[in-house]
């Protein structure tokens, strides 16, 4: 025999909810895990077709909460349909999709970790040569040295560079294990030149140390082997040309004044760098010793002419005025003579108001203004100058910082406050008195104003 089994719509209708709740608590787990126990009674009374579902979610392992889900009478005989149905499969998908998304929303954020491949120290920087202002001729090699540290990175790792705001990138260097480094240069071009060391740490932390460097064409230099007479030099006084190849201010002999100056070129103001040679001596105590006087001075006076310039020198006193010396202690007649002027004195004779007051009993080289023989700017002792031998001199002038070497030794290197240079009419003076000693130039050159070309 053959059984026809009909289905109740409402108890179909029953069932297909009851798959999609039961598909809701399985993702549910899936998302939390829970202890689940579902529990459907079954049908009431299939004739009117009541059906009950009832869904337990029970609390999770880890004391949460469960879900709770029972349908009661949902349908009857002669109620549902497919579209009933479909509307809760759909139901069912949206419930579990919201909790979805509500099991995204509690799971926390992992903070992201910031790890720094480049950890950063201190570095350092600086340049220890050439010191900063100095002047180096145009054409001449030239070395740069300096130290770079590092308080993480080894040498290895720094980036070392050499710059000029001239010339550009100049080169690189590799630390030595004290961080020395250095750079060698054939020339740079002309002109104030600020050089800078750099080292830079693969984190891009840097450090930095710039110096002022001129680079400059020597002038000219006078060697005074031939005679001067007729010439861009004119002498005054008891001074000469020597045919010996030198300038003598006074020859040894007492109560002389003499100067020569350079009466067609004119020394233009800013920064200057000035090389000669002196000697002087030839007086002897009657104890064998050298002890000559008065002195010589190289000067620098400012003035427009060539008349002015005459007027000054007429003007200017001997003995310890050094034949350069116009006001102070050496005004004429009681009245001073207003100059503006640069003096480098070599005096060889103690003054103590006779008439000027000297800054110490030695022999002394003094940086002196204005024709001020008194007003001792800078100075320095030179006790052992009275042998007539040659010294070779170098006056630099950098803004007001004046620094002075004697046979290569730095004997004078300080700033004049509210000290520039003016430039003018170029020319030595010298001057005896009871005492005597011969006063002698030689081998001018004059390195002047660094021009960019």
């Amino acid at each position: 025999m053959q059984t026809v089994m009909s289905v109740n719509p409402g108890v179909l209708k029953s069932l297909v909810r009851a798959f999609a709740l039961t598909a809701l608590v399985a993702a549910l787990g899936a998302c939390s895990s829970p202890k689940t126990a579902i529990s459907t009674d079954g049908v009431d009374d299939v004739a009117t077709g009541d059906t009950q579902l009832s869904v337990d979610v029970s609390a999770t392992a880890d004391g949460t909460a469960g879900t709770d889900v029972s349908t009661e009478d949902m349908s009857d005989s002669t109620g549902g349909t497919d579209a009933e149905a479909d509307a809760i499969a759909d139901a069912a998908t949206d419930a579990l999709t919201d909790s979805a998304d509500d099991a995204a929303d509690v799971i926390p954020d992992v903070p992201e970790v910031d790890v720094n491949p480049n950890p950063k120290g201190v570095p350092g920087a600086t340049i220890t040569a050439p010191a900063t202002g100095t002047v180096i001729e145009s054409g001449k090699p030239v070395a740069l040295a300096g130290i770079v540290t590092d308080t993480l990175y080894s040498g290895a790792d720094l980036k070392v560079e050499w710059a000029s705001d001239i010339d550009g990138v100049l080169g690189t260097s590799i630390p030595d294990a004290s961080g020395n480094v250095s750079l060698n240069l054939p020339k740079l071009s002309p002109g104030n030149h600020t050089i800078s060391l750099s080292v830079t740490e693969p984190s891009d932390v840097g450090a930095q140390d710039t110096i002022s460097l001129g680079i400059c064409s020597w002038g000219t230099p006078d060697s005074f082997d031939t005679t001067v007479a007729g010439g861009k030099w004119k002498t005054y006084g008891d001074a000469y040309f020597d045919p010996g190849g030198w300038l003598e201010m006074t020859g040894n002999a007492q109560s002389k004044k003499g100067s020569i100056y350079n009466i067609a070129d004119y020394v233009s103001p800013g920064d200057v760098q000035l090389s000669f040679k002196i000697a002087t001596g030839g007086y002897l105590t009657n104890s064998g010793q050298p002890k000559g006087a008065d002195g010589f001075a190289l000067n620098v006076i400012d003035v427009k002419t060539v008349a002015e310039l005459e007027t000054y020198i007429a003007t200017a006193g001997a003995g310890g005025c050094l034949g350069y010396g116009v006001t102070g202690d050496c005004k004429q007649n009681g009245v001073s003579m207003a100059i503006e002027a640069f003096h480098i004195e070599i005096d060889t004779w103690h003054n103590n108001g006779d008439p000027n007051v000297d800054p110490t009993l030695e022999n002394h080289i003094g940086i002196m203004q204005n024709g001020d023989a008194t007003n001792h700017y800078l100075w320095a002792s030179v006790p052992f100058i009275e042998d007539l031998n040659w010294h070779p001199v170098t006056v630099q002038i950098t803004g007001n910082v004046v620094r002075l070497t004697l046979d290569g030794v730095e004997i004078i290197n300080k700033a004049i406050p509210n000290f520039k240079f003016r430039g003018g009419f170029i020319g030595f003076s010298g001057t005896t008195g009871w005492a005597t000693n011969y006063h002698r130039f030689d081998e001018l050159q004059i390195l002047q104003q660094c021009i960019v070309k």
